[in-house]
């Protein structure tokens, strides 16, 4: 089931260039980090990711790990770009503007992903963000965030890459 704001048909260029890096070899070991983390939740567990983009880590953890996926996305575009790549599947999109309310009803999440968003608001939307999520998860829910740090060495980041990867239990 999809739920996806009503006339939306157009395709911004950078979505349709994040849709392209997203079904790049190296952006799918780049999500592997975060299916990894999630690998031991049971099948059917509710995971939500904000900043979902096409579209592609929701794919990944649907098919691969039979979890429930919803995807957020603030960028009507992101979200029909991945529409058109989750048509077959009961992933449902949601879109939800810039600086509103995430609409789902408290501790409704086993785990909630920010993948390759973060680093796109600045640090009193990070931190609104991770509050909103915080309330959103069940009891030992976990939270996944994975993002291009730009810079080698960085404290989590993994060998041969520009990335950095956390995740935790609230």
């Amino acid at each position: 089931m999809m739920t996806y704001l009503p006339g939306q048909t157009s395709r911004s260029v950078s979505s349709r260039f994040f849709a392209h890096v997203q079904n790049t070899t190296w952006y799918r070991q780049f999500l592997q980090a975060a299916v990894v983390t999630l690998a031991d939740l049971a099948p059917g567990s509710s995971i939500l990711d904000i900043g979902t983009g096409p579209g592609r880590l929701l794919a990944l953890l649907h098919h691969d790990l039979a979890l429930h996926c919803i995807g957020v996305d603030a960028d009507p575009a992101m979200l029909h770009e991945a529409q058109r790549y989750l048509q077959a599947t009961s992933i449902e999109l949601v879109h939800v503007p810039a600086g509103q309310a995430l609409p789902f009803a408290p501790q409704s999440f086993d785990a909630i992903c920010f993948c390759s968003v973060l680093y796109l608001l600045n640090a009193d939307e990070v931190l609104e963000m991770l509050r909103q999520a915080r309330i959103l998860l069940r009891p030992r829910g976990r939270f996944v965030i994975l993002t291009a740090s730009g810079a080698r060495g960085q404290p989590l980041a993994r060998e041969g890459g520009h990335w950095t990867f956390a995740s935790g239990v609230v």
